[in-house]
């Protein structure tokens, strides 16, 4: 028995292979941008409600340098003059 050139086997066999990883490249890339969507908006929910609450809050203490820091500011004022 001899088998017989068919002109299109290589096309068919081609898109019989190609089809499936296309559409499973599809799926997993749009899997991964809604994924990546839902862990980006997460973060800026939180950022945002960190925002909102140091808006809203006082602040805790104020910041005032200690002696120690307030005489080395003064020493290194005294040698830059």
């Amino acid at each position: 028995m001899v088998l017989k050139y068919i002109p299109f086997l290589p096309a068919i066999s081609l898109l019989i292979i190609s089809v499936p990883l296309v559409s499973f490249a599809v799926f997993t890339t749009t899997l991964s941008v809604i994924i990546l969507a839902v862990r980006v908006s997460l973060v800026y929910i939180e950022l945002g409600a960190a925002l909102v609450q140091a808006l809203f809050s006082r602040p805790s203490q104020t910041f005032l340098p200690s002696k120690r820091v307030a005489a080395r500011s003064r020493t290194a004022n005294q040698v830059k003059h």
